[in-house]
């Protein structure tokens, strides 16, 4: 596995693959749908490994999980998106950066378009959106490319996704492989016109661990120079 270091730095994504495949860790993430367990359960694990990975890191002088941007960066506002929570933000050589994560399950896919923030709204809707509403991943990828427009003291905004979905039909590795199949997928302008620029700056590797086999995209959605 060979894994870009300056596309995404200063996230550890090879340390992140590593983590995930030891032991049970990848199979925890995406099993097969078990009666009873929620799908914010798997994706607290996910949060949770990458900000212990992260506290590793010395010059990253805290971590946080789903703490708002605009406190993060001093900015009181309703407007979209300084009220939007990351999954995970760490504060590194004076900077803020962000990472959004997904996960899926062998047999789920996860094109799901659950859409109830209403700042995130209400912003497509001044930009003259009228189609569908976006997949979940797509608005994590509206997230943060707004992020990186709120302050310059955001340094960097990561998109990472486990894809373990075996299935038949379209994956989201097929779809963040191909500038095609991307822009053909996507539902708003801003991310279908941002397409090329998207799918050059992400990787896809794959992980394997003793139960399950899957593959990491990574997406480096923003990336301004650290200090």
């Amino acid at each position: 596995m060979i894994v870009d270091e300056r596309k995404f730095h200063p996230w550890p994504v090879k340390y992140i693959a590593e983590e995930l495949s030891r032991g049970t860790v990848l199979a925890d993430l995406c099993q097969c749908r078990v009666q009873g367990i929620k799908f914010n359960t798997r994706e607290r694990l996910l949060e949770s490994l990458v900000r212990q990975i992260i506290s590793r890191d010395q010059r990253a002088t805290s971590v946080t999980v789903q703490r708002s941007i605009g406190k993060m960066v001093g900015i009181e506002s309703s407007v979209f998106p300084a009220r939007t929570r990351p999954d995970v933000a760490m504060l590194r050589d004076g900077r803020v950066h962000i990472c959004e994560l997904k996960s899926t399950r062998v047999d789920y896919s996860r094109f799901d378009c659950v859409f109830e923030s209403q700042p995130l709204a209400r912003y497509l809707s001044g930009a003259g959106h009228t189609g569908a509403d976006p997949w979940e991943v797509e608005q994590d990828l509206l997230k943060l490319s707004r992020f990186a427009q709120l302050s310059s003291q955001v340094g960097s905004c990561l998109f990472l996704m486990v894809d373990a979905y075996s299935g038949t039909g379209r994956s989201w590795s097929n779809v963040f492989s191909s500038v095609a199949e991307f822009r053909r997928m996507m539902r708003t302008d801003a991310i279908r016109d941002a397409a090329e620029v998207l799918v050059s700056n992400t990787q896809i590797f794959p992980i394997r661990s003793a139960a399950l086999e899957a593959r990491i995209i990574v997406c480096s959605v923003f990336s301004r120079e650290s200090t």
